[in-house]
């Protein structure tokens, strides 16, 4: 309760009649002065008072004025007693229930991952298998009851003497997850170009989240190329875009993502020049655009700490800047990052560089007369050279199916051109590139 009393603040309302020249006037207005502030008294008690949680209020006294402040809350949102208000302009508007949950869930004070599933029964659901696989990634020794595990990771919680599923534990040790959680889906779509027009493949992966990452990381392996290192134009084991960016992300992308938001899931999209991977919920509550990268603040922390166990996360607040250092070390551009209602990672393929420069090499080697279908097929056998380390007659007839007239045609040019040379016996050897084929590449 705020002490206000009006005999501690008589002195300073006398003092104001006395500086307009109206001394007399104060013994007369004084028992009215008096009742007023009385009231006033009451109306402030009744409203500051009641107010949950408690408002802090701060006075301050200059002259003969006093100043009262009211800091913004950190604990929305705050109750009086005709129930929940939300300032709109000059106006407050009462919320609805509705709207009160939204608000409370954008404030960050739901935990999702801690949330108990009530509609899923423990026993129907549960996986052995996925939990003696966690076991196993985390170290854990095996001796250790299912049961006891889930509840000290906080997996499962106890009520009435049963287990009980948190969210978080759904999606880790129970079977199809997505059947109660569906927004727990990662969606992965290939484009054509660089534009979300043709789609060339597209999959849902609704396991347990562990098997989700993986399967994502599989179909990203599949779509995206063998590095091209132009420093010696032969094929490598890593890809164009190094791995660990792509885990990375993609585990960001779950562990990070706005799960009460049911109607958006994680995306994977790639594309010709780029892969972009986006989740629901731009920055958690609390972390500044400015801090981003510098400061760890997770949105699912018992998400985070079961991925931190099996090695998903190595250490909170280190995967950006790892990211960063890895493209850098890799000579590629940094990861551009957004984060707006949604949170994307966008990452540029390596291979776009080397197709500019197989093309400019074929388009200066070839007679003007080839079509642009041509030598668009030109240019792509020459990339499959360099990724594959040589390419036969016959792969060519079959990868472009064209008739072994065309494929001998398109051999004969890139060959007049100086691009390719044949090594090996007749029957089984293969078309590499040139050293002129390199030093062109390569300038």
């Amino acid at each position: 309760m705020i002490e206000m009393d009006y005999k501690d603040n008589k002195q300073i309302i006398e003092s104001c009649y006395d500086s307009l020249g109206l001394a007399d006037e104060f013994e007369k207005d004084n028992i009215y002065l008096e009742s007023a502030f009385n009231e006033m008294k009451n109306i402030w008690i009744e409203n500051f008072d009641k107010i949950d949680p408690t408002v802090l209020i701060e006075l301050e006294q200059i002259n003969n004025v006093l100043i009262v402040r009211i800091p913004e809350g950190q604990e929305k949102p705050y109750r009086c007693t005709g129930g929940f208000y939300l300032r709109v302009g000059a106006n407050s508007q009462k919320m609805k229930t509705d709207e009160i949950i939204d608000f409370i869930e954008h404030e960050g004070r739901i935990r999702f991952d801690e949330q108990l599933a009530h509609n899923v029964d423990f026993n129907s659901v549960y996986s052995t298998d996925l939990v003696d696989r966690f076991k196993k990634k985390s170290n854990l020794s095996t001796s250790i009851p299912p049961e006891a595990l889930l509840v000290n990771l906080g997996a499962v919680k106890m009520e009435a003497d049963r287990p009980q599923f948190t969210n978080a534990g759904i999606l880790f040790f129970s079977k199809r997850p997505t059947t109660y959680l569906p927004q727990a889906m990662i969606t992965c779509v290939v484009y054509k170009g660089v534009e979300k027009t043709t789609i060339i493949d597209q999959k849902d992966f609704s396991n347990d989240l562990v098997s989700t990452i993986e399967e994502t990381i599989f179909f990203l392996k599949r779509h995206l190329n063998k590095a091209l290192k132009i420093d010696d134009l032969k094929r490598h084991d890593d890809y164009e875009i190094p791995l660990v960016v792509l885990r990375e992300a993609v585990v960001n992308a779950v562990a990070h993502r706005n799960y009460l938001e049911t109607g958006a899931r994680v995306m994977v999209e790639i594309f010709d020049d780029r892969v972009v991977i986006s989740n629901p919920g731009g920055l958690p509550k609390g972390l500044k655009p400015e801090d981003f990268g510098k400061y760890s603040l997770t949105r699912n922390p018992l998400i985070a700490d079961l991925l931190h166990r099996i090695g998903y996360i190595e250490k909170l607040g280190t995967g950006i800047p790892r990211m960063r250092e890895t493209m850098h070390k890799a000579g590629l551009a940094e990861p551009q990052f957004s984060f707006n209602g949604f949170f994307s990672i966008t990452v540029q393929r390596e291979h776009e560089a080397v197709n500019q420069a197989v093309s400019e090499a074929v388009n200066q080697a070839v007679n003007q007369a080839v079509s642009e279908a041509v030598r668009k097929r030109l240019a792509d056998e020459l990339l499959h050279i360099i990724s594959e380390n040589g390419i036969t007659l016959s792969a060519i007839k079959e990868k472009y199916e064209i008739q072994r007239g065309a494929a001998q045609t398109d051999v004969k040019r890139l060959r007049d051109a100086g691009l390719i040379e044949f090594i090996g016996p007749p029957k089984t050897g293969k078309y590499i590139l040139t050293e002129t084929a390199k030093e062109k590449l390569l300038k």
